[in-house]
């Protein structure tokens, strides 16, 4: 049986958590996306290279979507968590 593949959309501090806390609890492999290019695939290059510590063998990989295509590395995981948004400015209502 094959891992579960989880993609979340959003690079930032908290699509980067949850990535963190998904791979280290072995939950899912792991797919990081964001618009920007470069971040996305350095953090979850992070994330692996700590492997060994945390023991764990869950998969992250970081991509761009500036393009638009969330299909590469596998494509969409089984679940999609979306953190991508603006952050709040001070005033904003929650």
């Amino acid at each position: 049986m094959s891992r579960k593949k989880v993609t979340v959309v959003g690079g930032g501090f908290v699509g980067s958590t949850t990535t963190q806390r998904i791979v280290d609890m072995e939950l899912a492999d792991v797919i990081l996306t964001d618009i920007l290019d470069g971040p996305p695939a350095g953090k979850a290059l992070d994330m692996m290279e700590s492997g060994p510590i945390t023991r764990t063998d869950s998969r992250a990989t970081g991509i761009s979507t500036a393009s638009g295509d969330y299909f590469r590395d596998g494509g969409v995981g089984d679940v999609v968590v979306i953190t991508a948004g603006f952050p709040r400015n001070p005033g904003d209502e929650p």
